[in-house]
């Protein structure tokens, strides 16, 4: 299958020809995998050492505290990323630049996504046996069973949850396959002289589709647990995606100014509007991805969030996404 927008990463990227592009994603998936067995550890370390009181004690904490660490650092790589296109292109050169930020960029987004992969886990039955502290076990049982709910409500909460899940993934995919993997890799942060004119409904509906697949993953692992630990699953991925949109979007006023800013109070951040609801499903299942005729979006972009092109809700050119 041909991946859209892959030549042009590799036409930026000289220095790693043919299968030495693989060094990004391979990093990235490394880190993203020890991030998610050091939240594993933190969270069963207790169990593992029965005899030590102190990780008894700390025992219900280390299901926040690990995740909140990972997404942070993710956070910061990403912003890094993102943001330091200047500082890094003096120092190094442009050539020598992009490389170092898609090193970090990709890092930190394997890094979010795993305390999302993290929080699919269900606390109280990880390996090697149950909690041995009884807050850890209160903290990851659902509302409903608390508030006495019968057993079936189980099946309620996955079918919530799965729903969102599903709902991210098909969004997910869309991006890809609309905006393209050179759009998503920030290449156009570094290289916008390469950006080319994109038309795409869905910048009219949410201005930030692809971040839009973490608030509903995050959401989806809400139901699917409706207890403490999924809440704090969700509320630290939502914060992390608010925080990296709150720099992106301070880079694209600097950037695009009064434009970008009317572009900000028509369309939403990411949520779907009701009355967009048809676009968006047009979206997900690949049949709404190009705007058509005057009522349509026009611009160009370099990735999920888009800036803004005079007299359109339009995607504007050289701009980053993750």
């Amino acid at each position: 299958m041909k991946i859209k927008g892959l030549d042009n990463v590799r036409r930026r990227l000289p220095d790693h020809p043919g299968h030495r592009l693989l060094v990004f994603p391979a990093t990235a998936l490394s880190c993203g995998v020890l991030a998610l067995l050091l939240m594993f550890w933190l969270e069963t370390a207790a169990r593992v050492s029965t005899g030590v009181q102190v990780l008894a004690t700390l025992e219900p904490l280390m299901p926040v505290v690990g995740p909140l660490v990972v997404e942070a650092i993710g956070l910061l790589l990403v912003v890094s990323a993102l943001t330091g296109r200047e500082r890094l292109v003096r120092e190094y050169g442009r050539r020598r630049a992009y490389p170092r930020a898609l090193m970090r960029g990709a890092t930190g987004v394997a890094l979010m996504m795993s305390v999302l992969a993290n929080g699919l886990l269900p606390v109280s039955a990880l390996p090697p046996g149950p909690p041995v502290n009884g807050l850890t076990t209160l903290f990851s049982t659902s509302f409903l069973v608390l508030l006495g709910a019968p057993a079936w409500e189980v099946y309620l909460r996955a079918v919530a949850g799965g729903i969102h899940i599903l709902l991210a993934v098909l969004t997910a995919w869309a991006g890809f396959r609309t905006i393209g993997i050179d759009y998503v890799v920030v290449l156009y942060v570094y290289y916008p002289e390469d950006a080319e004119v994109q038309q795409h409904r869905i910048y009219s509906v949410l201005r930030h589709p692809i971040y839009y697949t973490v608030k509903l993953f995050a959401r989806g692992i809400f139901l699917l647990y409706l207890s403490v630990y999924g809440l704090a699953t969700c509320a630290i991925a939502y914060v992390g995606i608010r925080l990296l949109i709150r720099a992106e979007e301070r880079e694209l006023l600097e950037r695009f100014g009064d434009d970008y800013r009317a572009y900000m109070e028509r369309v939403p951040q990411f949520s779907v509007p009701l009355r967009r609801l048809k676009d968006y499903l047009l979206f997900i299942t690949g049949r709404g991805d190009r705007a058509r005729g005057d009522s349509t979006d026009s611009g160009a972009t370099t990735g999920d969030t888009p800036g803004h092109d005079r007299g359109t809700d339009a995607p504007a050119r050289g701009q980053a996404d993750t």
